[in-house]
């Protein structure tokens, strides 16, 4: 079970698409929630950011300097407008798009390998984990895990392995 701001709690029937802010553009983005919703759906789960040089459809980058510190984040979120659109909004995109189709958004922060990489690292991760990357606008999306940020601090200053889901 599930209990959203409303209080009201619902069994979490969710699909994952694990790449779904990556991979689809709006057009294919529109035909997969329409699909999810339909078949009874009420939640999809995603991952944020994979990794290195992680790019959505639209080639837009999600960090600078492949720094997860520093999210590539753009003024305004116009999709008409050259620059504006950048990674994030996509993501917001998407979150409001489910929402009007009656879906939730289980957004996994960052997958372990980031880690492995170093794009993710005791320099980075507690500025991406608390400031990710402008906050929810929509109360259709949630933190998969979230309480797993503290976590997975520890760990990394540990040296262990670990990840947000």
């Amino acid at each position: 079970m599930f209990l959203p701001k409303d209080g009201r709690p619902f069994f979490w029937f969710r699909d994952v698409a694990w790449n779904l802010f990556q991979r689809l553009n709006r057009e294919e983005t529109e035909r997969y929630l329409e699909n999810r919703s339909l078949k009874g759906f009420n939640a999809i789960q995603a991952v944020a950011f994979n990794g290195s040089g992680e790019k959505n459809a639209y080639g837009s980058e999600a960090l600078l300097e492949n720094n997860a510190g520093r999210p590539n984040v753009t003024a305004g979120n116009d999709f008409l407008k050259p620059g504006e659109y950048d990674y994030w909004d996509h993501i917001d995109w998407v979150a409001d798009l489910a929402a009007k189709k009656g879906l939730y958004v289980a957004v996994v922060p960052v997958r372990g390998s980031s880690v492995k990489t170093k794009t993710l690292n005791l320099g980075n991760i507690e500025t991406y984990a608390r400031g990710w990357p402008r906050g929810i606008r929509t109360n259709q999306m949630c933190f998969r895990s979230a309480e797993g940020t503290s976590a997975a601090i520890s760990a990394l200053k540990s040296g262990k392995s670990w990840a947000l889901c």
